[in-house]
């Protein structure tokens, strides 16, 4: 039986609704580990998710696959209206 990594993330998109973001594998202990540590220390992140795997089930979830990429407070101007 392979184990296979899992750390789920509730976020909140631009317009306030939740979504839910699912880290598979690597994602779990690099991203993953730096997202934990600074809602630990009261930073709450944008975080902006490229080529991420996207369900409608009861609203919406997004899962990591092999090309997803994850932006930790990415330096853009759609960041920027999300922190505001």
């Amino acid at each position: 039986m392979v184990w296979k990594l899992r750390r789920i993330l509730n976020l909140k998109d631009a317009s306030g609704k939740s979504v839910e973001l699912t880290l598979w594998g690597d994602f779990c202990n690099k991203e993953g580990q730096k997202l934990q540590e600074m809602v630990d220390s009261g930073v709450f992140p944008v975080l902006a998710v490229k080529a991420g795997k996207v369900n409608d089930f009861n609203g919406k979830l997004i899962g990591t696959i092999s090309s997803t990429q994850l932006f930790i407070d990415p330096d853009c101007p759609e960041a920027q209206g999300v922190r505001d």
